[in-house]
């Protein structure tokens, strides 16, 4: 659960994906987007494009 007296609150993002995504996704290490990402052509947050 996101804290909101954190000082990181302010950038925090949420992102949607599948639970096969996000186990992916921890255990690469790296958020490579998700299938609706692809879809729709948004970049992840972390792709330096977005």
């Amino acid at each position: 659960m996101v804290d909101p007296a954190s000082p990181i609150y302010p950038l925090a993002i949420y992102h949607l994906c599948t639970s096969g995504e996000w186990r992916a996704a921890e255990a690469e290490g790296v958020d490579n987007g998700s299938s609706q990402d692809a879809a729709d052509g948004f970049p992840p947050p972390e792709d330096p494009a977005g």
